[in-house]
């Protein structure tokens, strides 16, 4: 389920179980450890946000944690803290649809979309 466009805020904890019994409240399903993808994006937005993949790494390192923020270079340039050592940065760069395709294991339909191209 998407959560897009809708706030959720950290201010009230930043345990994590706290934070995934409200998240689950919200949306009304169960979140499970391991089995659920959890991503905080525009997370620059919220320090508390932030901080908080600091006590997901910590505490309860089996929940599966992304973040992303568009603006999130320019926020780190004077952040209030930065939860050092807990986090890692991945760039993600624009593919085709072609690679998009051959990363689903769609490399067949890849090879047929590119034959039409020919006609």
């Amino acid at each position: 389920m998407s959560l897009k466009n809708t706030v959720f805020h950290f201010s009230q904890s930043l345990d994590p179980e706290k934070i995934i019994s409200n998240l689950s409240l919200f949306i009304k399903k169960k979140i499970l450890p391991g089995h659920h993808l959890l991503i905080f994006d525009e997370i620059q937005a919220s320090n508390n946000a932030l901080n908080s993949l600091k006590y997901f790494q910590e505490k309860a390192p089996e929940y599966i944690i992304a973040s992303a923020g568009s603006l999130l270079g320019v926020k780190l340039s004077s952040p209030k803290s930065f939860p050092v050592g807990k986090v890692n940065f991945l760039d993600l760069l624009p593919i085709t649809f072609y690679e998009f395709l051959d990363s689903m294991g769609e490399s067949g339909l890849r090879d047929y979309l590119e034959g039409l191209d020919q006609i």
